[in-house]
């Protein structure tokens, strides 16, 4: 959710301002959130990873069939580099990577840049007690001083990409 908040506040064409960001604590759950929207007529689409547990998820009979295929995005559609497991911070892994640098006192190599690993992956093995929720609220800071000109332009393009398709999967 702090992703897509701060992704939002960086874009140009922001989400639809009835839209409302509801976080799940993960895959495991949308069903039984896909339940209650649905069942009170409430539109509703899942932004998952890609991971293998989020693609079990993207199959599940139930979740199909209240969300429709459509309304499942997983990460991996919205990233540059062809990252099969990606979740979203590899959205914005080009970002991510000097704030991370930052906040833990260490190099990615090149090699880690240019990998089509997971960056989260890659984070927890150059930083053994590495947290994602303080990258995360790290990035809403960042976020909040900066503009999508300090994207990339891919970021910039597939953040707005993400946008955009929620906005149409809920209007």
């Amino acid at each position: 959710m702090w992703y897509l908040q701060g992704i939002n506040s960086l874009i140009e064409n922001k989400l639809n301002e009835d839209i409302a960001l509801l976080p799940v604590g993960g895959v495991t759950k949308i069903t039984i959130y896909a339940n209650i929207l649905c069942n009170n007529d409430l539109k509703t689409v899942a932004f998952i990873d890609s991971d293998n547990e989020a693609n079990q998820a993207a199959q599940d009979a139930i979740i199909k069939y209240r969300l429709g295929n459509k309304n499942i995005l997983q990460a991996k559609v919205f990233c540059s580099h062809n990252i099969p497991a990606a979740a979203t911070e590899d959205i914005i892994r080009a970002t991510l990577i000097p704030i991370f640098e930052k906040i833990y006192n260490k190099k990615i190599s090149e090699r880690d840049k240019t990998s089509t690993e997971p960056i989260i992956k890659i984070f927890k093995k150059i930083q053994k007690d590495f947290s994602k929720e303080k990258l995360a609220k790290e990035f809403l800071q960042w976020a909040k001083e900066k503009s999508s000109s300090d994207l990339t332009a891919d970021e910039q393009t597939h953040c707005q990409n993400l946008i955009n398709t929620i906005n149409r999967r809920l209007k």
